[in-house]
């Protein structure tokens, strides 16, 4: 239980600003956790995933991935607001079956491919880093669209759209919110740091590995979580102790300013953007020296999750350990054995 508790750390997780007292006998407080009950118009399978296809596109209906933890507040959030919600319910249902899927269940499982996983392998198959991810499935079930982390009412509706017109995924969705005037940059200056990279952007790691790991952190004028990042988050000590030690470039993603990318492609923000299937803002992606990705982080922000993802990629411990959940729960642990608390929610 405690295992599992702890993996509730999930998409989200904060260092509190409070620490309890800092003494070896006693162990800091786990906070935070939430766990939503999960609606009975769930899909009901044998989780055998082909036939789950074919039973829904018989039906003109497609298969929806929803992988979760136990204790993850943002799960919650998701199941207790965003499907709670009647709109997106009705609207959900039209086009698809919900499978919910526990990232570290040991339940059996035929995947798409007709091998035998369990639930945990599932996951870790599709490289589920964090809670909740949802994978939207086409008819022949291949991703459509993959969206990290928690989405509200107004955002699951428009993802919702895009699949009505493009239910393979054959225009990227950041193009598409641009099309429709969802993604409208506003004539104002993104947030200014004094540590960012100034252009032109030259991030070729291919041929001459960097000193430091690179954060590209892909924003858009007006938008009010970049703002937010840069306003909460970003002047958090920990936080920005572990940035300064990178490589920092901004981008905005809705314009054509020039980039030569970690791997040498030169290209534009707004293609780079689009080749990385970056769909919501802001996206912080972390490389390596050699210019590969380690990981990246989108949807809603919370402070212990970013210090984390940049211990996980300032530390090396990615090289080691190809889970990041497995990564932050020894962290947690390591936080909470030194007489402080984890609070997820905060």
């Amino acid at each position: 239980m405690r295992r599992y508790l702890l993996l509730g750390l999930l998409l989200w997780v904060v260092i509190p600003l409070q620490a309890a007292e800092n003494t070896s006998s006693k162990t800091g407080r786990f906070l935070g956790a939430a766990q939503a009950e999960h609606p009975d118009w769930f899909r009901h399978s044998f989780l055998e995933l082909p036939e789950d296809v074919a039973e829904l596109a018989a039906e003109n209906r497609r298969l929806l991935l929803y992988f979760y933890q136990n204790g993850c507040p943002y799960c919650a959030k998701l199941v207790n607001e965003t499907l709670a919600d009647e709109q997106v319910k009705t609207e959900l249902l039209k086009r698809f079956d919900l499978l919910d899927i526990n990232m570290w269940g040991d339940r059996e499982v035929i995947g798409l491919d007709q091998q035998p996983y369990t639930e945990k392998t599932l996951a870790a198959a599709y490289r589920v880093q964090f809670t909740p991810t949802l994978i939207f499935l086409d008819k022949n079930g291949k991703p459509a669209l993959r969206v990290n982390g928690y989405r509200s009412p107004e955002a699951f509706l428009q993802i919702l759209r895009y699949l009505d017109e493009y239910p393979s995924g054959q225009l990227p969705f950041g193009r598409w919110l641009k099309a429709q005037k969802l993604l409208q940059p506003e004539k104002t200056a993104m947030v200014a740091e004094p540590f960012l990279m100034k252009p032109p952007y030259m991030l070729d790691r291919s041929r001459i590995p960097a000193q430091r790991p690179l954060l590209v952190m892909f924003e858009y004028p007006g938008c009010q979580r970049c703002e937010q990042w840069h306003a909460d988050l970003l002047k958090r000590p920990e936080i920005r102790q572990r940035v300064e030690k990178m490589d920092v470039v901004q981008l905005d993603a809705t314009t054509e300013t020039p980039v030569v990318t970690p791997t040498g492609q030169r290209t534009t923000a707004r293609a780079w953007a689009e080749q990385l299937n970056i769909n919501d803002f802001p996206t912080l992606a972390l490389f390596d020296v050699n210019g590969q990705e380690i990981i990246r982080t989108d949807g809603m922000l919370k402070g212990f999750h970013t210090m984390a993802v940049l211990e996980y990629a300032l530390s090396g411990a990615w090289k080691t350990q190809p889970s990041f959940q497995r990564f932050i729960e020894h962290l947690a642990d390591e936080i909470r054995a030194g007489g402080k608390d984890v609070n997820i929610w905060f």
